[in-house]
């Protein structure tokens, strides 16, 4: 029995062997963390859209330390989709060139911004550059498009040009600088009547008769 034992047992694949390389637990992480931060769909999904000021941003950073590790992950999670969704920004990562990571950004007008990134999260450092950097969704366009709105023509408002259209020349004046004329002899309007409210000629029955009548 023990002879049979012996011979039922297999060798021990050797390390190298075919049978020793197992599929790898999840085949759609093959490249590493670039796997999913380099995708089309997650660099699309930026929603930082800079300034037409900011030119240069460079983000120093101490890879390893608890000072840096939010800075990190900003590198790691956040900078892709930023280059993806500004492609004329330069931006440069330096590592263990100081002492605690901060980010510097200079812009067209020979002005230097620096934010300070130690003990922050990656999500508050993203939150700030939106709010000191990033430009309205809704303006997210060019500013050239808000010129053209205010200077239309045909736009009336407290923030255009003419804030009525009766400043247009050609235009009825605004009722309610000048008074709203009253209705041609005959064409006065009939109103339906109303116990208490309009009489049988259908006029109003608080207006004041007409003393020469």
């Amino acid at each position: 029995m023990k002879g049979d034992d012996a011979g039922s047992q297999q060798p021990k694949p050797e390390h190298g062997s075919a049978s020793f390389l197992r599929p790898h637990p999840m085949p759609f992480l093959k490249g590493g963390r670039l796997a999913i931060t380099r995708t089309r769909k997650y660099l699309e999904s930026g929603r930082i859209i800079l300034q037409d000021s900011v030119k240069v941003i460079t983000i120093h950073h101490v890879p390893g330390k608890k000072i840096s590790k939010g800075c990190d992950e900003l590198i790691k999670w956040f900078l892709p989709p930023l280059q993806f969704k500004n492609p004329k920004v330069q931006i440069l990562t330096l590592k263990n060139m100081c002492p605690t990571p901060f980010i510097q950004v200079f812009l067209n007008n020979q002005e230097e911004l620096v934010i300070d990134c130690s003990y922050r999260t990656h999500v508050d450092i993203n939150k700030h550059l939106n709010e000191v950097l990033g430009t309205s969704l809704h303006s997210t366009v060019s500013s050239t498009m808000d010129i053209l709105n205010v200077n239309h023509p045909g736009n009336f408002g407290t923030k255009y040009q003419r804030q009525c259209i009766c400043e247009v020349y050609g235009q009825v004046p605004c009722s309610s600088q000048v008074g709203r004329s009253g209705p041609w002899p005959g064409q006065e309007p009939q109103l339906p009547v109303v116990d208490g409210l309009t009489n049988q000629k259908g006029q109003d029955a608080n207006e004041p008769k007409d003393s020469t009548a």
